[in-house]
């Protein structure tokens, strides 16, 4: 079985008992939080088998030693909202307190705590917090719970998590998502009815265990249901130091490390060292993400965890009230440390966040696509930078100014952190308005992205994976392929392509848009080394699906066409969305530019890629004629203001039709790629468990079949549609 080491998460020892005999006596957890990460991965309940490998089990990331009495060696919820600045969080002008009202935070853990409901009640009664909404389901969102823990682990890991996450964000929901067990099939199937529950905004995790090889296939499991509002999913990074866990290391997630945290007597904060637990370091499978490029310096080209820091250290833990099993001298106080901790203190932290963008008409957050970016986005001075201090493990990684592999960016300015989320610039999606209206970036004819043609750095005849000195960032398999290189024989429109191959590789560049209309150019081709293997392309700009194409053998140009609703930076993505493909598709002759007038808009023809860059004649923007008889005097002028008017306001019209068909267009794009998607994780799967390779044949039936309808019903909206099916 593939188990986790236990936590080391005890804050406070028995005197002259050692930890064997105080488990001895009350079968549990020893709550280290710091080893919750390393719990074993609890099987998830929709039988989700991993390839190669026993079903894993995954351990809670708690330590736990009694009080004897009221939990006065523990911090206390004041003290912890004072510390972190949570206590300063208002939305409003001030007239709302930030405690998470309107949200709701689902925690998953492993097996029944059949004590939950009055331990939750316990706590609240001693620190004065208002009893929550509080649900307990299993993992199927139904109300037969599963067996208990015999343990006790899992019963005093859910009384940690329960209890601070309503300590920190008091006004929210809680639902407590109970697996079957602690194998990994189990728990990611508790993810996935979580993330589905009506409401969620975020999932708090406080487990996980060693990567595996095949564990990006699973990063889907903590991706937003569609057709639900945003999710952010929160881990804890493990209580064992290096190397980091899963599912804390997967690019979806907020992992979170820890701290040894020191307060004064009124709960003020003095200072944070990295704790020896924080799990942490540089992922053994998974690519770095866009939003890590340009703040982590330890691995240009894969994940590092943590994300961000928290409390951990059992010495500085914090009070828990968990009743299960209790006998003797033990409980039902305990203080409990690890980054199991500060797991759901984080989740509570973004729903409250959320709290704030519900009350501006603004969405909950996605984890992907909105909290990560901007949690490595927002000023240092958002965070406490740890800065000294040193993780355990192998290796042993030590704190220091900046971002690093025992606390990540630090752990949270509460108030500040919440502020910038829901007020500050959030690419991919979501752009902050400039100040003032601006001009376009730059004149029509201009490219506003840096080397399209990817001529530099030069790399000779090889393919270079990540080159160092290109304007572009890139992820996974991608790079820069030269002349005479295995990948082309040579680009007759430079010396360089770029190239990305199978699926997650990309290519990235941050460009800054204004409001308006604009048009992107390219040229792309296929090198196929499999057969019937065919590499496509998906493109972004921001987290909106602007081109989907499969290029040929041939080189080939691309042309969509998009408006841009706000200023402000925006990632332009080439992304490979072939899994399993050993073909590699080229990219060249990038072309980006405003096709706003000074005007009004100019109507595009159409946000889909055709085969070639053509387009239809904008309407002309000279001024109208003037009428044949001007009437007298003053009137004059404003007649003629008025003429014009209506001619913008025509264009103003044509431009409004063309964005809401580029908009569907996309829309029509995603949901095609989210299909071909689900088709190609089944495949994979199916392939991983049976142990017979993918059929190429197979593929296209499927695609043909499952996709053919719906590429028939919307081709009359867009035609380039039918290209994605073969």
């Amino acid at each position: 079985m593939f188990s986790l080491s236990w936590p080391r998460w005890i804050a406070k020892r028995f005197p002259k008992k050692s930890r064997c005999q105080r488990r001895s006596e009350r079968p549990r957890l020893t709550p280290s939080l710091e080893r919750l990460e390393t719990r074993e991965l609890l099987t998830t309940a929709a039988p989700v088998s991993i390839a190669g490998q026993a079903a894993e089990t995954a351990t809670p990331a708690s330590d736990v030693a009694p009080l004897f009495g009221p939990p006065s060696s523990g911090y206390s919820p004041s003290q912890i909202s004072q510390a972190y600045g949570f206590n300063q969080i208002s939305f409003a002008n001030g007239t709302v307190k930030g405690n998470g009202s309107g949200q709701t935070i689902a925690i998953v853990d492993a097996y029944n705590d059949p004590n939950i409901t009055n331990d939750l009640y316990e706590f609240d009664q001693h620190f004065g917090l208002a009893n929550p909404n509080f649900t307990v389901v299993n993992q199927t969102g139904g109300m037969v719970l599963p067996e208990v823990d015999p343990t006790g682990d899992w019963e005093v890991e859910e009384s940690l998590d329960v209890e601070w996450a309503h300590a920190m964000a008091p006004g929210a929901n809680i639902v407590l998502v109970e697996a079957n067990s602690d194998n990994i099939s189990d728990l990611l199937a508790s993810v996935q009815t979580a993330a589905s529950l009506p409401g969620v905004s975020v999932v708090s995790m406080s487990w996980g265990d060693s990567e595996f090889y095949s564990e990006t296939s699973y990063d889907s499991y903590f991706t937003t249901p569609a057709g639900h509002n945003g999710v952010t999913f929160v881990a804890a990074s493990g209580d064992s130091g290096a190397p980091p866990i899963y599912p804390a290391v997967s690019p979806n997630v907020l992992a979170v490390g820890g701290t040894t945290l020191s307060l004064d007597a009124e709960g003020d904060y003095l200072g944070e060292t990295a704790w020896s637990g924080s799990g942490g370091g540089i992922s053994a499978y998974e690519a770095q993400p866009a939003y890590q490029k340009g703040v982590v310096s330890q691995s240009t080209t894969q994940r590092t965890s943590p994300d961000v820091a928290y409390d951990a250290d059992p010495e500085t833990g914090f009070a828990v009230y968990d009743s299960y099993g209790v006998s003797g001298e033990t409980g039902p106080w305990y203080t409990i440390g690890g980054t199991s901790a500060g797991a759901p203190q984080w989740a509570a932290l973004i729903a409250i966040a959320d709290q704030g963008r519900a009350l501006m008409g603004e969405g909950s957050l996605d984890g992907a696509s909105q909290t990560l970016p901007m949690i490595y986005q927002m000023p240092a001075s958002n965070f406490h930078d740890i800065t000294s201090g040193s993780s355990t493990g192998s290796p042993a990684y030590s704190a220091g100014p900046g971002y690093d592999l025992a606390t990540g960016r630090g752990s949270p300015n509460a108030n500040l952190v919440v502020n910038y989320l829901v007020n500050g610039t959030s690419p991919p999606t979501s752009p902050a308005p400039s100040p003032s209206p601006s001009p376009s970036p730059s004149p029509p004819s201009g490219n506003l992205v840096s080397d399209g043609n990817f001529e530099y750095p030069s790399v000779g005849p090889t393919q270079a994976i990540d080159p160092v000195g290109s304007p572009w960032s890139f992820e996974g398999q991608a790079g820069i392929a030269g002349i005479g290189s295995d990948l082309t024989s040579g680009d007759p429109a430079g010396l360089q392509f770029g190239f990305l191959v199978g699926q997650g590789g990309g290519i990235l560049q941050l460009v800054d848009l204004a409001a308006g209309n604009y048009t992107l150019s390219f040229q792309a081709a296929q090198v196929g080394m499999l057969p019937g293997s065919q590499e496509q392309i998906e493109v972004f700009v921001g987290s909106m699906v602007v081109a989907l194409v499969k290029p040929g053998p041939s080189l080939t140009s691309y042309t969509a066409n998009f408006p841009i609703a706000s200023a402000g930076t925006y990632a332009l993505q080439f992304v490979g969305i072939a899994p399993g493909s050993s073909n590699a598709a080229l990219v060249d002759n990038i072309f980006l530019q405003s096709t706003t007038s000074t005007l009004a808009p100019v109507p595009s023809p159409g946000s889909s890629p055709s085969p070639s860059p053509g387009s239809s004649p904008s309407p002309s923007h000279s001024p109208p004629p003037a009428p044949p008889s001007p009437p007298p005097s003053s009137a004059a002028a404003g007649d003629q203001s008025s003429s014009s008017g209506a001619q913008l306001t025509q264009n103003d019209m044509d431009a409004l039709l063309q964005t809401m068909i580029s908009t569907i267009s996309n829309l029509l794009l995603s949901e095609l790629l989210l299909m071909q998607s689900e088709i190609n994780q089944f495949l994979q799967m199916s392939s991983a468990m049976t142990g017979i390779p993918l059929s190429p044949n197979l593929i296209n039936s499927l695609d043909q079949a499952l996709l053919g309808p719906f590429v028939e019903q919307w081709a009359w909206l867009d035609p380039q549609l039918s290209e994605y099916v073969p």
